[in-house]
């Protein structure tokens, strides 16, 4: 049976990493995204490797409009039903609660967690229906413990972790597999083109960025393993479990990370 997938936020980055590692091993990939011309680009280099059928779907995921209906025009474009839903889209946006305005968070929200759960609700009939699927969901280590001046990006991870939490037990008998996969920062322009307000502060100690064909590799493995939960780089692990001990501790730790 052929395989299918559907990936947000794959002009860049994990999701553009993975939509070229699911082609290489035979899948159809419905590729979405905001930039018409990325998204071009990726399906060309995805189609080099496969001769299964590659799409692009572009898509602004703030617009709740757009993000409606998007599941079955993928699965139309594929010819196929889906069986592997990737929810990556992402966005963020660096500056303290006061300055940010609410519009931009909303925007964040919207991108992140509204336009996940919209496409989740979408896949979750058929795929019920079949009793087979899995819906991935990218968190971050952000979601277990909240960074300064990121706090609607934080907010919206968050969110999105305990939804899938609890959509995991819902379905558990269903045949449907439900993976919230956490990556640590990625070496991508995600966090360059983050719009900034007010008197933001980056952290005083520089983040490596993680190489994303080696995340999509890390991504691909949990898939077929079936997994649940994977939350990648051992200082989010780290920071996660001193913040259930110690949050007063771990405040003192961001103050002096993103010198506040």
């Amino acid at each position: 049976m052929q395989k299918t997938a559907l990936i947000t936020g794959g002009t860049s980055g994990l999701g553009k990493a993975l939509a070229i590692k699911l082609a290489k091993k035979d899948y159809s990939v419905a590729i979405v995204g905001r930039d018409p011309e990325r998204l071009r680009s990726v399906v060309e280099e995805a189609s080099s490797h496969t001769k299964q059928v590659i799409k692009a779907l572009p898509c602004e995921f703030a617009n709740e409009n757009e993000v409606d209906g998007l599941f079955e025009k993928a699965q139309q474009a594929l010819g196929n039903s889906i069986e592997l839903l990737v929810n990556n889209a992402g966005y963020s946006v660096l500056g303290s609660v006061e300055d940010v305005p609410l519009d931009e968070m909303k925007r964040c929200w919207n991108v992140n967690f509204v336009s996940a759960v919209n496409l989740t609700k979408q896949a979750l009939p058929e795929m019920l229906k079949l009793k087979k699927g899995m819906i991935v969901n990218i968190s971050s280590g952000t979601a277990f413990r909240a960074v300064p001046y990121e706090s609607a990006y934080c907010s919206s991870k968050a969110a999105l972790k305990s939804f899938s939490e609890s959509l995991r037990v819902e379905v558990e008998k269903s045949g449907v597999q439900i993976l919230i996969f956490s990556p640590g920062p990625l070496a991508s322009s995600f966090f360059d083109a983050r719009p900034k307000f007010g008197n933001s502060h980056s952290p005083s100690i520089p983040f490596k960025g993680q190489d994303p064909k080696s995340i999509a590799e890390n991504l691909y493995k949990a898939i077929l393993a079936r997994k649940k939960v994977v939350t990648l780089g051992w200082k989010a692990q780290m920071v996660s479990h001193l913040n259930q001990f110690s949050p007063i501790l771990v405040d003192k730790l961001m103050k002096r990370i993103y010198k506040t």
